[in-house]
């Protein structure tokens, strides 16, 4: 039977590739429903942001959510640039298929040459005890708000709905329980 920590992992793993690949997709519709383009190097460029990610923090030693101050800006511009020089060549969408894929093939050789094919891993700096995990969870206000303000802002709904859905849950003095505070009492 395999570990409680094992699967949590493999769950979290999945939901995070899942993610991926879904933004991925969703940046290759938009283009292709926008622009009219054809982007393959949105792949390329990700795997490309993740191995500098990668090589930051390995060689520099810094936290690899800081390093994406400087990778995510720096790939932005790129992307920019990328799609000026589509537009400024008047790149259609046939085109745009040959010139992206070539791109990504040579991205990826590039990719391929510096770092090799070798299985990589990049230790976490943030060590979280499972035990802890559901009470640092229901602490953490962000993570309670965040179904609120997401489901208020579908529909539209202005600012006292949300913060009467944010409130934090106080904890009861007499028996360390945690209770849900009232709308009202969040407001005084």
């Amino acid at each position: 039977m395999p570990s409680l920590t094992l699967i949590g992992q493999s769950l979290l793993s999945g939901l995070f590739i899942g993610g991926l690949y879904g933004l991925l997709g969703l940046g290759l519709s938009l283009t292709w429903g926008m622009l009219r383009l054809i982007n393959l190097t949105f792949f390329a460029l990700a795997f490309l942001g993740a191995y500098l990610t990668y090589q930051l923090a390995t060689i520099s030693g810094v936290d690899p959510l800081l390093t994406l101050a400087l990778i995510i800006p720096c790939f932005f511009v790129l992307g920019v640039v990328l799609q000026f020089a589509l537009a400024r060549f008047g790149v259609n969408e046939f085109t745009s298929l040959l010139v992206t894929f070539g791109l990504t093939v040579i991205i990826e050789s590039g990719i391929q040459w510096f770092w090799t094919a070798d299985f990589r891993r990049l230790e976490s700096w943030r060590v979280v005890d499972l035990g802890d995990a559901e009470d640092h969870l229901t602490r953490n206000s962000d993570f309670n708000r965040a179904p609120a303000m997401a489901h208020s802002a579908d529909q539209g709904v202005g600012d006292r709905h949300l913060k009467s859905c944010s409130g934090h849950a106080a904890n009861d003095a007499n028996t360390g329980l945690r209770k849900e505070r009232t709308p009202d009492e969040i407001l005084m």
